[in-house]
């Protein structure tokens, strides 16, 4: 797999300053169709996480990960959708989360990347985003997770019908 390009970190860093002043969700994404014939998928979770957090009284960084990791593959898995590292493409559920005055900023996005072309370049060809805030009691791995899981289940079998 390919590694995830600086522009990625910025645009959503750029979201999270930009969409987030009013603790209500944004969200922008693409169509359903690109998920379409989808058998499996090879799962991947990138958590950006601020140590304020923590110190703030928030959860561990290995605590939210394992709950974030574990509830995202629960969850493809529960809707039928097979886990496998050698699928020729992977699913990709991105975090980033900061904290400011009490209160933690997340930027998240689920991007399905395939290889597309005749020289097989990598594309990103489904994608959401949010951008919200939260208390910082109120927040967790599983919470989060869950968006991805159930933003990409929609999707998946709406373009499978």
């Amino acid at each position: 797999m390919t590694p995830r390009p600086l522009f990625t970190l910025l645009v959503t860093v750029a979201l999270m300053i930009g969409l987030a002043g009013d603790g209500n969700a944004q969200v922008v994404g693409q169509q359903a169709s690109a998920l379409a014939n989808v058998p499996a998928v090879d799962a991947q979770v990138a958590i950006t996480w601020s140590d304020e957090i923590t110190a703030a009284g928030g959860p561990g960084e290995s605590r939210y990960a394992e709950a974030f990791e574990a509830e995202f593959q629960r969850g493809l898995r529960g809707a039928g959708i097979k886990i496998d590292a050698t699928a020729p493409n992977y699913l990709y559920c991105t975090i980033v989360l900061l904290h400011t005055a009490g209160d933690i900023v997340a930027a998240q996005a689920i991007e399905y990347h395939e290889q597309v072309g005749s020289d097989g370049r990598w594309a990103i060809t489904w994608t959401l985003m949010q951008v919200y805030t939260v208390p910082l009691g109120g927040f967790g791995g599983q919470d989060d997770a869950q968006w991805c899981h159930e933003t990409f289940i929609e999707d998946w079998r709406e373009g499978n019908r």
